[in-house]
Formats: structure tokens, sequence, C-alpha cells
């Protein structure tokens, strides 16, 4: 935004990471920038900037959650109070999965920050198992929020993120950035964290002591007891790490995310045989820049298949690594050209099923966003399907699909033509036919943006889509899979 003042032009941008203020005395010919609104332990998660304004020698600064920031000399402070509602404790749902007892949604719960407080997000799940959805109580889903889940033979796993606030309750003893979480239930009502470690103080600090004593070991031993656990590696260790999909693989499971250390992002992948324990597996991308797996799927026969991008901020190509069943490790997978180009090409999501392998992203090359899809008969070789329903008016995109039971795959995602953004189904035939599911079903618009995060299909063709409702958990279901 800009506005005017006595004191001239003010502006206020950047992002949630890094806000920014600037002022301009002179309409706008020369800017300087003002004090950042993130310092010390004022809003360490960023705050969004929407609106700034200067009068009478104070400046104010209003940001999203809502925030009001006041300019008090050199320092920005909070000065947000309790007049302005924060929302309470916002619930999400990033995935749905489907047991032969049970259905389950998973995401988390989001508390805005405040001041020096910060922003904590929480795990949180709901099961339905025949008379309506109900939220689970769990302690154990509390280290952070669900980025994914899925049904496996011994029930049912999750996959997600640390909240920043309980890892930095380890800056005194060990790494106090978030790791990668897993957990994993039998029922979907009852879960447990596994590959868990206790905090251990690094022993490169003991040489700091100055009079190193015996009787110091139970003051060592009572900080890392307090410490939270942290995650094996690779899900746990330097830098901040994430687990972002998860996929049933044999009588385990296998999962996908990307550690983010010094600017730059690696992938990382995960497999567990018996969904117990996990071991890390070496991806087949890295390097300097941005390469980070978004989502894995499983065929029938094993192989597995990874998909993401790589590049940096402006200038993605998508990635995709490829594990066939026979064994042999993780290696690239390649394409007909159209994984990389002018602009940003993004894979958000993957679906595997007798008839091989989809992939759905978006393409920007054209100035504005399109939805994408590419087909593998053995997830190593990808050809893309052309249609216009992919594109037109406005941004479309999508970001999740599901295998159909009778052949082909449905994919979701979003599609801003009508201005603010609602739910788009294309249903893709086994013969790679495309047509537009969501036409005629009111219950995919409304008010707001509606958009799909995950796609689940049972047996008989029963549909669950989990995402967002503008702002609040969007849960849709249907029994008709092709009308």
């Amino acid at each position: 935004s800009i506005s005017g003042s006595d004191q001239g032009r003010v502006a206020a941008g950047g992002n949630d990471w890094r806000p920014r203020v600037w002022l301009s005395p002179d309409g706008g010919v020369t800017w300087s920038e003002l004090a950042d609104p993130v310092h010390g332990d004022l809003f360490k998660d960023g705050v969004a900037l929407r609106d700034a304004v200067a009068a009478g020698g104070i400046t104010v600064a209003l940001g999203t959650e809502p925030t009001v920031l006041l300019l008090a000399g050199a320092r920005w402070e909070d000065a947000t109070g309790d007049t302005f509602p924060k929302g309470g404790d916002q619930p999400f749902a990033t995935s749905t999965a489907v047991g032969p007892d049970a259905s389950i949604a998973a995401g988390g719960r989001y508390t805005a920050p405040s001041g020096t407080t910060r922003e904590t997000y929480t795990g949180q799940v709901w099961r339905h198992a025949g008379g309506g959805w109900e939220a689970v109580e769990s302690d154990q889903l509390a280290g952070g929020h669900i980025m994914d889940t899925a049904a496996f033979p011994g029930g049912f796993v999750a996959v997600g993120f640390e909240d920043f606030g309980v890892a930095e309750g380890r800056d005194v003893v060990a790494d106090s950035e978030p790791d990668g979480l897993v957990w994993v239930s039998e029922n979907g009502e009852d879960w447990a964290r596994i590959g868990v470690e206790d905090a251990r103080i690094n022993t490169e600090w003991l040489e700091y002591l100055d009079d190193p004593k015996p009787e110091q070991a139970a003051a060592i031993l009572s900080l890392e007891m307090a410490a939270p656990p942290q995650s094996a590696a690779p899900a746990g260790g330097p830098g901040t790490r994430s687990l972002s999909a998860v996929a049933p693989l044999g009588d385990g499971f296998i999962a996908v995310g990307s550690v983010y250390d010094a600017g730059d992002a690696e992938p990382v992948i995960i497999a567990s045989p018996d969904g117990r324990g996990y071991a890390g597996e070496t991806p087949p991308v890295g390097g300097a820049g941005i390469q980070r797996y978004n989502d894995v799927c499983v065929a029938p026969d094993g192989t597995a298949v990874a998909v993401g991008v790589s590049g940096s901020t402006g200038g993605f190509d998508i990635t995709v690594g490829s594990r066939p069943a026979a064994g042999g490790g993780w290696y690239a997978a390649t394409d007909d050209g159209s994984f990389s180009g002018p602009g940003s090409q993004q894979a958000y999501g993957c679906a595997a099923g007798d008839d091989g392998f989809v992939l759905v992203g978006s393409d920007d090359s054209s100035g504005g966003a399109d939805a994408r899809v590419w087909t593998s008969d053995d997830g190593v070789t990808w050809t893309e399907l052309e249609s216009g329903l992919l594109g037109g008016a406005g941004d479309q995109w999508a970001s999740a699909a599901a295998s159909a039971p009778d052949g082909g795959w449905l994919v979701a995602g979003t599609d801003k033509a009508a201005g603010d953004g609602d739910i788009a189904l294309w249903r893709i035939s086994s013969s790679g036919d495309i047509s537009r599911r969501d036409r005629g079903e009111p219950a995919l618009a409304g008010p707001g943006e509606q958009s799909v995060n995950n796609v689940a299909i049972d047996g008989d063709g029963h549909v669950t889509l989990a995402g967002n409702d503008y702002g609040r958990v969007g849960l849709w279901e249907s029994d008709t899979l092709d009308r």
C-alpha cells in the first residue's frame, strides 16, 4: 500500500517473513526504509503488512492477523491490545485418509502471534466412523501440525512440521530449528510419535566450561530432560526440516519433504518397512538453490514417485524422482521437455493406480497460471496432457489427485476465473481425455476462496476433498464420481 500524510508518502509491503515500511518526504522521488518491524522477540515469525500511515509524528501500520504496529522512536511496538479479535484456535485441514473401519481428516490448529508471543501450530485429527466427524484429542499431536496422512497396513500414518516455538525449547542443549514429524495410529484415534530421540547437549559446548566438575552432570541431564524431543535423521537435524507427504509402501510407508539451511533447500526422503521406525534414503537431486519434494505416491507394484520443484523463486522447474520396486535406489525421471521453460513450472501432487501415474501442478509461462497434468506408465518417462480445460481466464492450478476405482484419475485444484477462486475438478480417463467435473456443483464455490489440498476415493467411488473454505476447514464429499 501507499498512503499520503503530512510527513510524506508511506509505503508498506515486503512479505510475511520480511515486512517493510518506507517513507518518502518528497512525493515519492526518494525513499528511506523505516525500522524493521521484526526485532528481538517481536514478531519473530513475521507479520504480513497491509497498510501504513504517518500523521502528527506518529506512524501506524496494520497487519493481517489483525495486528496494529506503532513506531515509537526507532522501534516498532505491538499496539493491538484486546480490541481486535484474533480468531482463537483456527482449525485447518490438509489431508484425508480412508481406512477399513474409519476415515480421518488431518491438519492442525493455528493460533495467531501477539507481540512477543509466537504463533503456534498444533496437530489435529478428525475421525469419521459412521456417526459424523469428531475431533480426536491427543497430546501426542501437540508438537506441530500435520501436512499429510495415509492409511497403511498398520493403521494410519501422519507426517508434518514441528512448531517453531516447540523447537525453540531445545536452544539451550541442541538444535533449535524445527524437525519433520511422524505419527502412527492403529485406529485413527490413539496416536504416537515415532523416530523420536532425546535432546542431547552438544559435546563441543562442554569444552567451553571453565571448570568442569562431575556434579555438573546432574544439571546438564536436567536441561536435556526438560528439552522437547527431536526427530531422528534425516527428518531431524540441522536446518529447518519438514515432511510434506506420505504414502503406504509394503507393510510400512514412505515420506518426503525438505530441509532449508543457509538459504538452500534439499529434499528429504524417509522409509519405514513396518511403521515402527524409519531410515533415510538418498534423493536423486541436490545442490545449490531450492530442491524440494511436495508429494509422493506408490503404484500397486511398489514403484514410488516423488514430485516437487527445483530452482529458485520465480524460476522453478519440475523435478521427479523414481524408486523402482525392484530396488536400486532413487534416480531422476525424464519428460517430454515440459518440466522446464520460461517462468515457473511447479508440481504440487501425484497419484498412482493401475493406469500408472499422474502428476499435477501449474505453469505460468504464458503470463497467468494454468493448471497442468502429466502422466506416466512407469514413473520414469512423463508426457504432458494438453487441454484448453486446464487454462482460461484468471489463474488455474491443480494441487491434488487420486486414482479412480474404474480407471483414470480425479484431479482437484482452484480456478480463479470467477474472481475469488473456486474448487476445480478435472476428470481424466485412462486414455487421457479431460473433462470438468465441478460444473453445476454449487457446494464447491461460494464467497471467498475454496481450495483443495487432498483427494481421497474409496473402492465404492466415494470422494472426499480436504482443503480450505474461506479460512475454515473445508471438507466436501460425494457418492458420485462421474455424472
